[in-house]
């Protein structure tokens, strides 16, 4: 009879902890789908692509269906939304940045209406090329 209670007992603990480890999973996967962090990750391969093409060609790409497709990546070209990212040049800070203009395609708004900008350096502080998985640079935008 004891026997049993623990059988029951250590069984209901796992379905506990499995359940639990359910709903972790759960709230990471939508946690990670949300628009906010799938434009992002798709912004950092568009900036690798980017330097990549830089690289290889010296020339700046204007638009992302210039930029080579890189290896073992979905290689996206547009935001979660399917707007095209767009590339913009900032020539007073010599960086160039990586857009996304939110849910609505327009410039401006808020939520997941508002931009998404990632800027970057062709070159790090000692002339070497930059790092595709570097940071974003932090200046603010020039007009």
């Amino acid at each position: 009879m004891r026997r049993h209670w623990i059988l029951r007992h250590k069984l209901n603990q796992l379905l506990a902890l499995l359940g639990a480890g359910l709903a972790m999973g759960g709230a990471y996967y939508y946690h990670i789908n949300q628009p906010e962090f799938l434009v992002s990750d798709r912004m950092w391969e568009v900036k690798a692509r980017f330097l990549r093409h830089y690289a290889v060609s010296r020339e700046i790409a204007t638009s992302v269906h210039q930029l080579p497709e890189l290896k073992n990546r979905e290689n996206h070209n547009k935001d979660p939304w399917g707007f095209p990212f767009q590339l913009e040049e900032d020539q007073l800070n010599r960086r160039y940045c990586v857009v996304s203009l939110g849910a609505d395609g327009a410039p401006g708004g808020e939520g997941d209406n508002r931009d998404f900008r990632g800027c970057f350096l062709l070159h790090e502080s000692d002339g070497s090329p930059a790092n595709p998985f570097g940071g974003w640079d932090r200046k603010k935008k020039s007009n």
